[in-house]
């Protein structure tokens, strides 16, 4: 069973930015990764090497607003 744990609100860009470099600092000293999410802590610990996808999609409408996403992903066997 798979489980997944998700929040989407809004955040100021340096807001972001901060909480992208603590992720990318613990993977870079090989600690695990904690990723807050609501109201819980997420313990990852990645591999050495692992799968990664980097996607930019850019939407626009006919009424009105466009909009830009970029979507992050990283996956790899669990370890115990």
């Amino acid at each position: 069973m798979a489980d997944r744990t998700s929040s989407e609100n809004e955040i100021s860009r340096g807001e972001f930015a901060s909480r992208l470099h603590g992720i990318a600092d613990a993977f870079e000293d090989g600690e695990a990764v904690d990723v807050d999410v609501e109201n819980k802590t997420i313990s990852l610990r990645p591999s050495d090497t692992f799968e990664h996808e980097i996607a930019v999609g850019e939407d626009s409408s006919m009424m009105g607003s466009d909009s830009e996403r970029i979507t992050i992903e990283a996956s790899w066997p669990r370890q115990e």
